[in-house]
């Protein structure tokens, strides 16, 4: 698969597991299951970070979805405790829109994110396939002027070899005429007949 597909894949589903553990905690009351949940922001930041030393996006667009990670874990810090230890919290209630808004916000720039450069991806990939058919059609055009190439000095040696032939039949036939005006020529200036070598 390809790297920014499954960087992708990765941030998204960190980011879905960080949310449901901090909401399983305040529902089951748990301030320990929030402190494991706590764990999963180390997580995040280290997949968007592989994102960066793999160079699957710019740093520093790396760094603005950084900054807002840490923007949403603020306010998941200062509610989320609250929650889990009084769900009836008025204040940390109040507050649950501006978390909301905050995960909505991460969400959504891990997604542009993740979508630009699958954007540069794809440009790539199309101008690699635009080179890839011109070498193909360069390759075609070699090919098909080989051939060209060929059937010419084939056409040419088969010439060469039935000239002579064509030759020596139409002496063949001057002889069975008795017509001796014509002799078979000769490229090789060595031969020589078998009554001339006696």
């Amino acid at each position: 698969s390809y790297p920014s597909l499954e960087w992708s894949r990765n941030l998204t589903r960190d980011l879905s597991e960080l949310q449901h553990a901090m909401e399983d905690a305040v529902v089951a009351a748990d301030i320990d299951q929030y402190e494991v949940s706590t764990q999963l922001w180390d997580s995040l930041l280290a997949e968007l970070d592989r994102g960066r030393d793999d160079h699957l996006a710019p740093a520093a667009r790396i760094a603005q979805s950084r900054d807002m990670i840490h923007a949403y874990r603020v306010v998941a810090a200062r509610v989320v405790p609250r929650l889990v230890v009084d769900p009836e919290d008025a204040a940390a209630n109040a507050e649950l829109g501006s978390l909301t808004d905050a995960y909505n916000r991460v969400h959504a720039d891990l997604v542009d994110l993740t979508r630009a450069h699958e954007a540069e991806m794809t440009a790539a990939f199309l101008a690699s396939r635009r080179q890839s058919d011109r070498g193909l059609t360069v390759i075609m055009a070699v090919t098909v002027l080989c051939l060209i190439t060929l059937i010419a000095v084939s056409f040419q040696e088969a010439r060469s070899i039935t000239r002579p032939l064509v030759q020596a039949v139409t002496v063949a036939e001057a002889t069975s005429v008795a017509t001796l005006r014509s002799s078979v020529p000769s490229s090789r200036s060595s031969w020589r007949t078998p009554a001339s070598r006696l």
